[in-house]
């Protein structure tokens, strides 16, 4: 494992180079990255304490994982003093609500590494809640897919507001803070503790009630709980929120072709969709080929609520079968 990580961070670490350099090196670089830092380590002393445990087991110098951890704020902080927007950790979310069907699938899109790289982590720390996630090697849980043993499920929308939030705490802290909370309701209140210095869209399941499934678009200090009815899908762009963001050339091909096909009724029809690669430029189903270079979609999960069942799929799911399966209420 601790090989797998370093492995990882030497491929990060050459990738995002002009942005580790900004963070490192420019004097508007180092206060936004130590103002945030302290601000997630203030409010989450446990998570700090986390990520220097997995920097020390997997031998790899922690002020690293440290700046890992904080990729999206310091990738935006870049774009805005220095250097080009980097849109990356980009997903494809597709909600159905009809009837006695709820289910939510999820494209993780992401740079090849993460597809080479990561691993699954199922985890229960003291007395918290049980949890599942998928993980990018060397940062905290809750950065991808997860669920709880307390059947809550929970996947994330990269989305890239224009502006820093000066007081806000790292996103990666958040998502991992939601892992071990026993409801939907508690997972929006956690969400709205601390302002967030970027932002996120997060998609939320219950497998113990079906009845809602969740939109919860968060910028800041704002946030925008959406209760889906019938279908909804969501991209790397906030589609509710008021908020200036950067335009995404994928989100805007990947909406636009999700709106151009039926609607999905069932969990056949929502694979066919997150397996779509019509277009050649930005397809639902991502291969990394230029213009959308390097950015794949490493796996695919379907969580099927009213079943209590998610399938975890490898490859295209539009054609390929599941690599694994979960049983969402095996712990309850």
């Amino acid at each position: 494992m601790a090989q797998r990580i370093q492995s990882y961070v030497k491929a990060e670490e050459a990738s995002e180079m002009d942005v580790l350099n900004w963070a490192l090196h420019d004097e508007r670089g180092q206060a936004t990255f130590h103002r945030i830092w302290r601000q997630s380590a203030a409010a989450y002393p446990e998570l700090a304490d986390e990520l220097l445990g997995v920097a020390q087991g997997a031998e790899v110098e922690p002020e690293l994982l440290r700046l890992f951890a904080l990729l999206p704020e310091l990738r935006l902080g870049s774009s805005q003093h220095a250097l080009a927007p980097r849109l990356d950790d980009a997903c494809t979310d597709i909600h159905v609500k009809d009837g006695n069907i709820t289910l939510l699938g999820h494209n993780e899109d992401a740079a090849s590494a993460v597809q080479r790289f990561a691993y699954i982590v199922e985890a229960q720390i003291g007395l918290d809640i049980a949890f599942t996630s998928y993980t990018y090697p060397g940062n905290l849980p809750g950065n991808a897919w997860s669920f709880n043993e307390a059947g809550v499920v929970l996947t994330l929308n990269a989305v890239f507001p224009s502006e820093l939030t000066s007081e806000g705490v790292a996103r990666n802290f958040v998502s991992r803070s939601l892992l071990t909370q026993s409801s939907r309701r508690a997972m929006t209140a956690l969400a709205r503790q601390n302002p967030i210095a970027s932002g996120f869209s997060m998609n939320l399941g219950d497998s113990k009630d079906t009845a809602i499934l969740l939109n919860v678009e968060v910028a800041g200090a704002k946030q925008d709980v959406y209760e889906v009815q019938g279908n909804y899908s969501h991209v790397n762009m906030y589609r509710r929120l008021a908020v200036r963001q950067e335009d995404d050339a994928s989100s805007l091909h990947r909406l636009r072709r999700l709106q151009e096909l039926p609607a999905p009724s069932s969990e056949q029809d929502v694979r066919a969709l997150l397996g779509d690669h019509h277009d050649s430029e930005y397809p639902i189903y991502r291969n990394g080929s230029p213009p959308d270079t390097d950015l794949v979609t490493a796996c695919t999960i379907i969580f099927n609520l009213g079943k209590g069942i998610a399938c975890l799929y490898l490859e295209n799911p539009h054609v390929a079968a599941p690599a694994a399966s979960f049983d969402l209420q095996q712990s309850r």
